[in-house]
């Protein structure tokens, strides 16, 4: 779990944006039990709010290095914080 405090955020384009490093290792964690898929649960710190993320799609360049993960909120997370609709997180490969 994160804190959004870790994020930088872009209220025009509704982005949270960080860096993997200033995540942290063992920031990604699987969403579902019963499926593959992997994402970020952050938590504000200041309402206890916990919206769970999951990667929608990697961005690697043309070596195949990773460059970006994109994600947005799995639909429990929407339906629990409906201010997350909407929301997507950029983190960075650095």
């Amino acid at each position: 779990m994160v804190s959004i405090k870790q994020f930088s955020y872009d209220a025009q384009k509704r982005e949270l944006v960080a860096e993997c490093s200033d995540l942290g290792h063992g920031a990604f964690h699987r969403v579902y039990p019963d499926a593959c898929d992997e994402g970020v649960t952050m938590v504000n710190p200041d309402n206890g709010n916990e919206v769970t993320f999951y990667v929608a799609h990697t961005e690697c360049d043309a070596e195949g290095d990773l460059l970006y993960y994109s994600l947005v909120p799995t639909p429990e997370s929407v339906r629990k914080v409906p201010t997350c609709k909407g929301l997507r997180m950029t983190i960075f490969n650095d």
